[in-house]
């Protein structure tokens, strides 16, 4: 399966951020009109198309890092969100998370997960968000990306 997808899957899995945009859309990249329908091979997934693709210097101001989850609540007007504080190094900040059907409470604590740092925040009924954390979804199981060892908060991605 074509890396690009897979990049897609961490970013645009519903639910994950109830406000989830589009890679491109969240960095601001302005994609020309399409050409046609869609590429697929001969397997009938997706490839990549040039409207798809992204420069390095694009993706490079996405300011992927490692937080660790201090403190998870159920958000007050969604029973599929929790609301989660978490420590990226250098500041504390609130994420809002659609994985409350799929982690507990206790699962998440103190658990190091990696967060899109540098999003808009955004209200997300009535709750800020102030950056969005990256899991993936295979066959309906969700599973959070995070580091595969001990790292400091705020670590970055490369």
């Amino acid at each position: 399966e074509p890396a690009h997808r897979d990049v897609r899957r961490l970013l645009l899995i519903p639910g994950l951020h109830p406000q989830w945009q589009p890679l491109r859309t969240v960095i601001s990249i302005q994609a020309p009109a399409r050409r046609g329908p869609d590429m697929t091979s001969e397997s009938g997934s997706e490839t990549t198309s040039e409207t798809d693709l992204i420069s390095i210097d694009d993706f490079a101001r996405v300011q992927l890092r490692t937080a660790t989850v201090l403190d998870v609540a159920p958000h007050p007007k969604a029973d599929r969100l929790w609301l989660l504080t978490i420590d990226g190094g250098d500041e504390k900040r609130q994420i809002v998370a659609g994985v409350r059907a799929h982690y507990t409470r206790d699962e998440l604590l103190g658990r190091t997960i990696m967060v899109v740092w540098n999003l808009q925040p955004a209200t997300i009924r009535g709750e800020t968000s102030q950056g969005m954390l990256l899991a993936v979804e295979d066959e309906g199981v969700v599973r959070l990306i995070g580091p595969d060892g001990k790292v400091a908060p705020g670590s970055r991605a490369h």
